[in-house]
């Protein structure tokens, strides 16, 4: 079951950087050491995240990183690429338990519970594991393999939809939800990222590790549930992908696949997408799209320009706000110009409640 780490050991691959990124800026559980897997880090990269903690330590001794203070290493690799990466993920797993360590598994496919040698090393230190991936699966009260439940919730729901990977979906998210917050509104959180819980999401549920036609019900009786138990004014859900990510890009992925899986199931009543700077010319062509599939509105567009000027990135906005008539905003490097969509959030929140 889950369990919060006091203190994580970030055990950190190519592609680790969104994952630690995240949740050094949104997670209470410090993370002060890095452990780098094979893997020479670029002086950005660093830099990008000494900006949040100073003081984070970087190692490529898995030695010297066990041996510091934190109970819990943390696996940051979400999609394997080869076997050389299991066989990684297999030996430092064991030396981490070995030396006292309980175990956070952020990879989707690949579960220590499916991994004798692991467990084994596991129980025979009295230390615990999580497999983040298969959260769902552990909770009783929600049924991934029940009937589809109905698409009606008190609570209205928003999804935040990406186009493509890594465009933001993630930050608006949080975004969203803390000026709700502030705001005075309880919002409950379906994340799809593993490392969600440890971000204060009220749920997390990756897909991929289910068959794929009884996906969909499932997120639909995430949402059911926690609007039941939770008793929220809205639920954000944070899609994974894009939908208009390949869905061949690796095993575990899945895609465009997985993000019109977790929008259908979602049955949201707005929709908030996020548009990498480079496909700004297909916005309007994806709202349209999106607006046919959903039968919902898409009340604003998030905008990850951050290989851009803030000039442009600004411009821009304001032609697409002209053009497309819905707010639109930069979440990472100016939240405040979130507040139009906020207040049309909260317009929409006060009429479910006349």
């Amino acid at each position: 079951m889950h369990f919060i780490p006091k203190k994580m050991i970030a055990a950190y691959c190519e592609g680790s950087d969104k994952a630690v990124f995240n949740l050094l800026k949104y997670s209470k559980v410090p993370i002060d050491v890095v452990y780098l897997v094979d893997y020479a880090i670029p002086d950005a990269e660093r830099e990008r995240l000494c900006g949040l903690k100073p003081d984070l330590i970087f190692t490529d001794n898995i030695m010297e990183a066990l041996s510091t203070d934190g109970d819990t290493l943390l696996w940051t690799r979400e999609v394997f690429v080869s076997e050389a990466d299991y066989k990684n993920w297999q030996k430092i797993l064991c030396l981490a338990a070995e030396h006292k360590k309980n175990i956070y598994n952020l990879a989707r496919l690949i579960q220590v519970k499916d991994n004798p040698l692991v467990k084994y090393a596991i129980r025979q230190n009295n230390v615990t594991y999580f497999d983040a991936s298969s959260y769902a699966l552990h909770m009783s009260e929600i049924i991934p393999f029940g009937d589809y439940p109905p698409g009606v919730t008190n609570a209205k729901v928003a999804l935040i939809l990406g186009m493509e990977r890594r465009c933001g979906k993630f930050t608006t998210t949080q975004v969203i939800h803390n000026r709700l917050t502030q705001r005075g509104f309880q919002v409950a959180e379906v994340a799809t990222e593993p490392y969600g819980l440890l971000t204060d999401a009220d749920y997390v549920i990756i897909p991929q590790i289910m068959p794929m036609w009884r996906a969909t019900p499932a997120v639909r009786h995430i949402v059911s549930h926690l609007d039941k138990t939770l008793r929220p004014d809205i639920i954000l859900v944070s899609s994974q992908s894009g939908v208009r990510a390949s869905a061949l890009d690796a095993a575990g992925r899945c895609g465009g696949i997985i993000a019109h899986t977790i929008a259908l199931g979602a049955i949201p009543d707005v929709c908030i997408l996020s548009v990498p700077f480079h496909s700004i010319s297909l916005a309007a062509k994806e709202r349209t799209f999106l607006e046919f599939l959903l039968e919902k509105p898409v009340a604003g567009m998030a905008i990850k320009g951050l290989d851009q000027s803030r000039e442009r990135v600004a411009q821009t906005m304001s032609e697409l706000r002209a053009d497309l008539k819905i707010p639109v905003f930069d979440p990472i490097r100016d939240p405040n110009t979130i507040d139009e969509l906020i207040d049309s959030l909260v317009d929409l929140i006060k009429e479910s409640g006349e």
